[in-house]
């Protein structure tokens, strides 16, 4: 039977797999010292986490499939984080340390039938582990991003774990997140629920990142072929900038839930061919269910940097995003949508983006100043002008976006949904003037 929690996850059984129940809270050991402005759910987890208890059994040679449920997020209220993937697959062995897990995606079968497999798969000796992503397009030291909670967790387990019941533990880092996992006397995991902190993965990715697993199809010892497990070995890849490209202007877009509008530095971005990858189709939508998107209109070197990936940070108030090389951080950075074509570890950095469309990031550094053009004291791009409208104005859209999407079903990248976005942005009205929810103002 699942062990599946809310926010504090401690001992309690739900009715049924996959709902979510509230746990009884129990005394905390003497608290940690925490940082300030630690989220409560893993203020409690960690104050949980200190308390001592006996290391879980250790894991045997196993194999199992995993059956995915919606998880009610602790963070976010309302939030509910529906499966991302399918055809999820453990094996791990014992005599080597060695663990694989692979995934199916959900989310892109719209775009077309090649993607309706698109698998990534990660392999762990010990805690270092090697990651082959979508396909081929990415191949690093280092775990699946959706992944990297539940794994850095699952390591420090034993060492960190607290047993909140029989066969129940739980493990809990506010740099990380909280896991609950139910672990039979074999010592194979029967469930397992994973929520990320919002300043570990950003808020927009703990939909994605989060877990509610029951293993099944259990299969041991030389039965489960663990004692195979191919490893990863990654290509030698350098990053480094596109080849010399002219300014070029733009239109790029941008989903969110309010923030200071016409700030765009520092933002993960679209082009219109992204907008289909990037908000998603009936049934895989994706950042469509945001309350906002905003367009802007952009004078771009498109001389590009490799992706950064950058995210809100709630305690600090700042956007965070991952390093590229020094000589290149004043460029625009670009992949791939949903880094889904383009060569390993440089997908859609410089080729041309007609399937899946482009991702941007603008970054702080390479901002032009008041007064200047691109190129001017080495700044790399320069906003012009920009309009918000709200999500909902483009409900009133929905036959056209419907007959769309008929139109456009594993056709990226999608001219027909486009056209009938485009003309919805023209049509509906600008908010951009009036306050933004990050600002600290509630929007009416």
């Amino acid at each position: 039977q699942a062990i599946l929690v809310q926010a504090i996850w401690l001992k309690a059984t739900p009715d049924r797999v996959g709902e979510v129940s509230r746990p009884q809270l129990r005394p905390p050991a003497p608290p940690p010292h925490m940082a300030p402005g630690t989220p409560a759910w893993l203020l409690l987890g960690s104050l949980l986490g200190s308390a001592c208890g006996t290391a879980p059994p250790p894991l045997p040679t196993f194999a199992a499939s995993a059956a995915l449920h919606p998880l009610r997020l602790a963070q976010i209220e309302g939030g509910v984080a529906e499966p991302y993937f399918h055809d999820v697959t453990f094996r791990h062995d014992a005599a080597t340390g060695r663990t694989e897990l692979r995934v199916v995606y959900n989310q892109f079968a719209y775009v077309s039938a090649a993607y309706a497999d698109l698998f990534s798969r990660q392999v762990c000796d010990s805690e270092a582990c090697y990651t082959e992503g979508r396909n081929g397009t990415g191949c690093w030291k280092g775990a699946l991003a959706n992944l990297g909670a539940l794994t850095a967790l699952w390591y420090s387990l034993p060492r960190a774990g607290v047993q909140t019941g029989p066969g129940e533990w739980l493990v809990s880092d506010p740099a990380i997140g909280n896991m609950t996992v139910h672990i039979a006397d074999d010592g194979v995991p029967r469930a397992m629920l994973v929520e990320p902190s919002i300043t570990n993965v950003g808020r927009s990715n703990v939909w994605a990142y989060s877990w509610n697993i029951t293993f099944q199809d259990i299969r041991m010892g030389k039965a489960s072929g663990a004692a195979h497990i191919e490893g990863i070995s990654c290509p030698q890849t350098e990053q480094h900038a596109c080849p010399r490209g002219p300014v070029e202007r733009m239109q790029l877009l941008r989903a969110s839930n309010g923030e200071p509008w016409g700030h765009f530095d520092n933002r993960d971005m679209m082009n219109w061919l992204g907008q289909g990858v990037t908000l998603g189709a009936p049934g895989h939508w994706s950042f469509m269910n945001k309350r906002f998107l905003e367009v802007g209109d952009f004078d771009i070197n498109t001389t590009y940097a490799p992706w950064r990936d950058c995210n809100w940070d709630p305690v600090s108030h700042v956007e965070k995003c991952s390093v590229v090389p020094k000589d290149l951080d004043r460029l625009v950075s670009r992949s791939s949508s949903e880094q889904l074509t383009g060569p390993t570890n440089a997908p859609g950095q410089c080729g041309p983006d007609d399937v899946v469309g482009s991702w941007f990031v603008l970054p702080s550094s390479g901002q032009c100043a008041a007064g200047e053009q691109v190129g001017d004291g080495g700044c790399t791009w320069k906003s012009r002008e920009f309009k918000v409208i709200e999500v909902e104005c483009l409900k009133t859209y929905k036959a056209a976006f419907r007959k769309a999407w008929h139109a456009d079903w594993q056709r990226a990248p999608f001219p027909a949904v486009t056209r009938v976005l485009k003309e919805a942005v023209r049509a509906c009205p600008n908010v951009g003037n009036r306050p933004s929810l990050r600002a600290g103002t509630l929007y009416p």
